[in-house]
Formats: structure tokens, sequence, C-alpha cells
């Protein structure tokens, strides 16, 4: 089944998040959150909507977003 974006389960897993590689840099910890899904243009702008309402949240402050849409990681 679709969700309101119109993506399927099957279209698009999660997985994460996970420590990343590097898991403390500068005394910054980071972790690694995976999409796996095809790389098309109707995923890349609701991924592109989806880190800038969580970059609005005054919450997050102080935590940055890094996308490498061809990470084989």
């Amino acid at each position: 089944t679709a969700d309101e974006n119109g993506i399927s389960q099957d279209q698009l897993r999660i997985l994460g998040p996970s420590p990343a590689a590097v898991a403390k840099i500068n005394n910054s910890y980071r972790f690694k959150l995976t999409l796996q899904c095809e790389n098309n243009k109707l995923i890349r702008l609701l991924l592109a909507q989806q880190i800038k309402r969580f970059l609005k949240d005054k919450k997050y402050k102080g935590i940055s977003v890094i996308v490498d849409t061809h990470s084989n990681e």
C-alpha cells in the first residue's frame, strides 16, 4: 500500500540509524540512516522537503544533515 506521497513500502526501505564508520569526530557523534530506493525525482523531492522541515525545527538546532545519493556503503 502507498502512503500519502504515493510511495509504497516495497519502493522504500529505511535502515538505521546506526553509528557511522567513524562514530565521533571533533567531539560530535555521527550516525548513518540508509534509504534503499530508486533515485528518482519524486524520492529526491520528498527527501528535500523532509530535510527542510527537520532543519526548521528548533529542537534539532546544531544537527547537520548530509545526503549522499550514490552511497554503496
